[in-house]
């Protein structure tokens, strides 16, 4: 049994109506007092949790969005978005240092197993949500920065955070999915506290972990446990759109892609594990006026109009789906009605400062009751809908082209992307990917990311999928971006250097972006890495 003391400090905050104190109060008690009841794992549960919240509610989108080659800025300058970010950034900085707190946490938690006894299954369940938040908080950090330190202890002593980096990624995706081994075989089947994961999510974030790991290594193994956990996750749950039914155990797809992310249909059958916030001060989250337009009225304020989708890879989602899906119409401003007059001429370049341009945005989320700091939609981390994409993509790889069942379930997601009545986008055949200097396999697997486009806008998700195939894919989205601004040229149309940037080629260039740069706090303060164990180009 270790002997290991905590010191737990406890913040009271005293209320009356005369007086306003905060007074830190400082209990110190052995590992063994603080853990022996409940109060204790719910108290560092919510400090976990409370920490997580402020990981996706503001950097993590514009850093992601604007670096991601999908997402473009509206206006302004930005290295991120001319795919040339230095060494140092303040955005990257405080991610790094927000994901590793996160983890603090549920190493604090997950250390107390050994005092708990395979019985008490009521606080096992909280050990699972440590190992569960901590292989989030790793699969965050290894897909952006590559081989990061793995820390999975308390840390008592400064001494205690000192971590190498590891030889490979493999080293971090192998303690992701032992994590997510452990979070499944604690959480329940059924979980009664809304908005922590039951035992189903860890499956559902395993496909997703060996989908990725399947990309960097290209190894049937992993596309193959992939596509099963994916399977796993579809069959527990409604895999059908109609009879509409969620098993309380599983999930199951929203017949409208709107009330997806409604702010009134928050934690919905089909969210996997999303993050909560309130619409009050400091408790909400920014990122909603990020991607809002300047104009819009869905946040009261406005947004400020800095993110929106590439007009390229807008472009290719309308010609995929013969100019029509109900997921652009409810997940893409096309029209703007200004001065009561409605403009749907998109335009070309991202140069207009005018409030009034009219740019593919973001209008998933919408509070017109909060304000631009403070809005109260949720962050979506995982849902229902990316089974089926996963399990369609690994099942393609691994059988070297489509089978019926990747057809089916991508004609699932297809269906729901049909307004009422509509009957584009069409479902698909196996024939449909017989294309001309193709093989069957490339061309589904091109259309599965554009499915992936359309379906996950703006909701974290960009920024990886062009990454995780492999450098070439990346490079391919920098190059149809840079044909779209020769086109714009070439019809007589304007190119402000200062913001439609013509994307880097060189392969040097391009092998960088495929990464962020390390922390240079992490450097400065860890003895055991130095400079040279930069990312590359950095």
């Amino acid at each position: 049994m270790k002997t290991l003391k905590y010191i737990i400090i406890i913040l009271v905050t005293f209320t009356s109506c005369d007086t306003l104190l905060d007074e830190p109060m400082y209990d110190f008690r052995s590992r063994e007092d603080v853990f022996t009841n409940e109060s204790g794992f719910r108290g560092l549960l919510g400090g976990m949790y409370k920490n997580n919240t402020s990981v996706y509610t503001n950097h993590i989108h514009q850093m992601l969005g604007f670096h991601s080659g999908v997402l473009m800025r509206r206006t302004g300058g930005d290295e991120f978005w001319a795919q040339m970010a230095g060494n140092s950034s303040r955005w990257s900085e405080n991610v790094y240092r927000s994901l590793y707190v996160t983890i603090g946490s549920a190493n604090t938690l997950i250390d107390q197993e050994e005092l708990i006894g395979e019985d008490n299954l009521e606080l096992l369940q909280y050990i699972g949500e440590a190992y569960f938040m901590r292989a989030v908080s790793y699969f965050y950090l290894v897909r952006m920065y590559g081989p990061v330190p793995l820390s999975t202890e308390p840390v008592i002593v400064l001494s205690d955070s000192y971590k190498p980096r590891p030889n490979s990624v493999d080293e971090v995706y192998e303690l992701i999915i032992t994590d997510l081994k452990k979070a499944h075989s604690f959480l329940p089947d059924v979980q009664e506290e809304v908005g922590k994961p039951k035992r189903l999510a860890a499956y559902a974030l395993m496909s997703k972990v060996y989908l990725t790991w399947a990309g960097v290594e290209d190894t049937d193994e992993y596309w193959k446990l992939a596509m099963d956990y994916a399977d796993s996750v579809i069959v527990t749950s409604d895999g059908d759109l109609e009879p509409y039914s969620a098993p309380d155990e599983g999930y199951a797809l929203e017949n409208d892609f709107a009330d997806i992310f409604s702010i009134d249909n928050e934690f919905n059958s089909e969210s996997i594990f999303e993050v909560n916030y309130l619409p009050i001060e400091n408790q909400g989250q920014k990122y909603t006026k990020y991607y809002m337009a300047q104009s819009a009225p869905w946040i009261m304020g406005n947004g400020s109009g800095r993110l929106m989708l590439a007009r390229e890879v807008y472009d290719t989602i309308v010609a995929t789906h013969g100019g029509s899906d109900y997921r652009l119409k409810n997940g893409v401003v096309v029209a703007y009605v200004k001065d009561g007059k409605t403009d749907t001429t998109l335009l070309y370049g991202h140069d207009s400062a005018s409030a009034n341009a009219l740019l593919p945005y973001c209008q998933k989320w919408e509070d017109p009751t909060a304000s631009g700091s403070d809005a109260g939609n949720n962050f979506i981390f995982l849902r229902f809908a990316d089974m089926f994409l996963t399990y369609a993509e690994a099942a393609n790889e691994y059988n070297n082209g489509p089978t019926s069942m990747a057809i089916d379930r991508l004609n699932i997601i297809l269906q729901r992307s049909r307004s009422q009545g509509d009957t584009i986008p069409k479902d698909v055949e196996v024939t449909d990917f017989n294309v001309t200097g193709k093989t069957t396999e490339q061309a589904f697997r091109d259309r599965i990311m554009v499915e992936r486009y359309v379906e996950f806008v703006g909701e974290l998700h960009d920024w990886f999928d062009v990454r995780r195939r492999d450098v070439d894919y990346l490079k391919s989205v920098f190059e149809n971006h840079n044909k779209r601004l020769e086109r714009l040229e070439a019809e007589g149309g304007s190119i402000l250097p200062k913001t439609d940037f013509v994307f880097p080629l060189e392969d040097d260039l391009v092998l960088k972006n495929m990464l962020l740069p390390l922390s240079n706090e992490e450097i400065d303060a860890n003895p055991l890495i130095d400079y040279s164990d930069q990312n590359p180009g950095y």
